[in-house]
């Protein structure tokens, strides 16, 4: 009888601390709703730069956003333009 009791203590004990056990199954739960919320942003992002990418097809090419993409990325000014450096 004592040693039926002391199995289930045991087994119990596992049962809520172990590797398997309640303690770690919270752990899991948080580390998976932090990759949840890391995906959701870089999903955000992938959907930003397609946008960008149809955008500068050939087929759809914006002009605006062609020349706002050559001016930030290779610096270029037009020469009467005033260019004002931020922070």
């Amino acid at each position: 009888m004592v040693l039926a009791g002391l199995l289930v203590l045991y087994f119990g004990l596992f049962a809520f601390e172990g590797d398997r056990g309640v303690a770690s199954l919270k752990s899991l739960d948080s580390q998976l709703s932090e990759a949840e919320q890391k995906l959701a942003v870089v999903k955000a992002e992938r959907e930003t730069i397609e946008r960008k990418v149809i955008a500068l097809r050939p087929a759809s090419l914006d002009g605006d956003l062609l020349e706002e993409e050559a001016r930030s990325e290779l610096g270029f000014v037009k020469p009467d333009e005033i260019v004002i450096l931020g922070r």
